[in-house]
């Protein structure tokens, strides 16, 4: 399966060199070795924000209005944790807002979110849910004693994996073929 990188700021390297190169392109300087270290970081940090501007925009114009559920795992300083989540569209920046490095790719149709601190590195896949899921995710959520979920006494966790696994509930986003078109094989 292809992997199609929406953002990542994780290659550093490249970042800087490419840094380099549009301060140069641009006519502030005529050879890398006259650039400020400083500089350099500074442009690194000036592009990295306009690429996550125009992806945020494009996920957001993809993801609005839509119920995700999200599972992975959190990695702390203290060991990796098992996570999931029923969130709409705009908790999904939660998933990175405490992190150095970003890292979002579809693969295969699948959306996954690659996330390090200093602590370690949150790993989550994203999933769409349909109507039916929103619902019976509400339902339990609340407490409503008609849910068939509710009589059974499911946890959280429980119930993100039948909604994780069952094609009636959630479906893989699609998104790098929706958005740009790419071949998911």
């Amino acid at each position: 399966m292809k992997k199609h990188i929406i953002f990542d700021n994780y290659n550093v390297t490249e970042n800087y060199d490419l840094a380099i190169e549009n301060l140069i392109e641009n006519g502030y300087y005529s050879t890398a070795e006259e650039i400020p270290e400083s500089e350099i970081w500074e442009e690194v940090a000036n592009m990295e924000q306009i690429w996550f501007d125009d992806e945020r925009t494009m996920m957001e114009e993809f993801f609005s209005g839509k119920t995700l559920l999200v599972c992975g795992s959190v990695g702390r300083w203290n060991g990796r944790f098992a996570a999931g989540k029923v969130i709409e569209y705009d908790d999904l920046w939660k998933c990175w807002s405490d992190c150095d490095y970003i890292g979002i790719y579809d693969e295969g149709g699948h959306f996954y979110i690659k996330a390090s601190h200093h602590d370690g590195t949150n790993i989550y896949e994203v999933k769409v849910l349909t109507e039916k899921g929103a619902e019976l995710y509400s339902d339990w959520d609340y407490g409503w004693s008609g849910s068939r979920w509710d009589q059974l006494g499911l946890s959280e966790r429980e119930v993100h994996e039948r909604l994780w696994k069952n094609a009636k509930y959630s479906h893989i986003p699609h998104y790098a073929r929706e958005v740009f078109g790419c071949k998911t094989r």
